[in-house]
């Protein structure tokens, strides 16, 4: 049975690859186009589960939330980064300052 949440399709194209689509998308689209990325889902499914997909849609928001976290935490320099443009941490900014 497939998972609506983790569908196989974006597991690893080749057997005894750890490489995701979501790898190959941060690869392609970079930090913060990732992030605006799964923002943009988060919105999109909790905007929709009540007429749409239920409890699938804030799974899916959900696994969209857990995915940006892991990417904060991983960071790709994205405090130092603002550190040197400006002088200051950016962990308590909302995002549509960054």
């Amino acid at each position: 049975m497939n998972d609506p949440i983790k569908p196989p399709h974006y597991h690893p194209a080749h057997p005894g690859s750890d490489t995701h689509c979501h790898h190959a998308q941060l690869a392609q689209m970079g930090f913060e186009r990732m992030l605006g990325y799964h923002w943009g889902n988060i919105i999109k499914y909790v905007w929709r589960w009540e007429r749409k997909n239920g409890l699938e849609d804030l799974k899916k928001a959900k696994q969209h939330i857990e995915m940006m976290i892991e990417l904060m935490e991983k960071g790709d320099g994205y405090e130092r980064r603002d550190e040197a443009d400006c002088g200051e941490s950016n962990q308590h900014r909302e995002p549509s300052d960054r």
